[in-house]
């Protein structure tokens, strides 16, 4: 079975959303500092440790993400294999999907990313980071292949 890669905007998915949070996290620090001179001190370490943090994250984890995810479909099932520490593979047989949810983020607004979510009886299946043309294409394939078994 090929397994196919998500788009590799999601590197830049991940590199802003990590960029996102060590702001909403730095900024706070910075109000503290201003009211509470007394902490400054323990302000600062922490808001060092936050941008180590942030260095190690963003040199690894976006590489990380791109080379775990990945997602297969055929005319009988579909396989979705994500993680970064714990990978987890769910498959999914076309004839129990009865929702197609096609989401997308704020954030994969600004980048064209979008999120296709197939609802079974017994859970969902989700594979991030499709640029337009995946989602297209996997929306269509899923269409045509229920047609198809259900005839």
């Amino acid at each position: 079975m090929k397994y196919n890669k998500v788009s590799k905007k999601s590197k830049l998915y991940v590199r802003l959303f990590i960029f996102l949070i060590t702001i909403a996290l730095l900024i706070p620090l910075g109000v503290l500092n201003i009211f509470f001179p007394i902490f400054s001190l323990y302000i600062q370490y922490f808001s060092f440790f936050i941008f180590i943090l942030y260095i190690v994250f963003i040199s690894f984890l976006p590489d990380i993400v791109y080379s775990n995810y990945e997602y297969s479909i055929d005319d009988q099932k579909i396989v979705s294999i994500y993680g970064i520490v714990f990978i987890n593979k769910k498959i999914v047989l076309l004839k129990n999907v009865y929702k197609i949810i096609i989401k997308m983020s704020p954030l994969g607004r600004i980048l064209g990313l979008y999120s296709l979510v197939l609802a079974t009886s017994a859970g969902t299946i989700k594979i991030d980071f499709l640029d337009e043309e995946k989602i297209d294409e996997l929306f269509y394939s899923i269409l045509k292949d229920k047609e198809v078994g259900n005839v």
